[in-house]
């Protein structure tokens, strides 16, 4: 998402951003979309969220084609 990647590209060390979402669906698309993009560009990720959420993010993660397994091997 351009949004995403603009976002990372001109956050600075204490910058934060918000985002707001209408159920858990949009939430793991919104996660997935902002975890892809950074790690995509070599940044790390954390997720913190209720077993549902991480088991959506997920799934969303892996329809991204990103290898959530071997990321949680390497402690990325």
């Amino acid at each position: 998402m351009k949004d995403t990647a603009r976002l990372l590209s001109t956050a600075r060390h204490h910058d934060h951003a918000v985002r707001f979402y209408d159920n858990d669906k949009a939430l793991a698309h919104i996660v997935a979309q902002f975890l892809s993009d950074g790690l995509a560009a070599g940044n790390p990720g954390i997720v913190v969220a209720t077993p549902v959420q991480r088991g959506a993010i997920v799934k969303e993660l892996i329809a991204r084609s990103v290898d959530v397994v071997q990321l949680q091997r390497s402690g990325d």
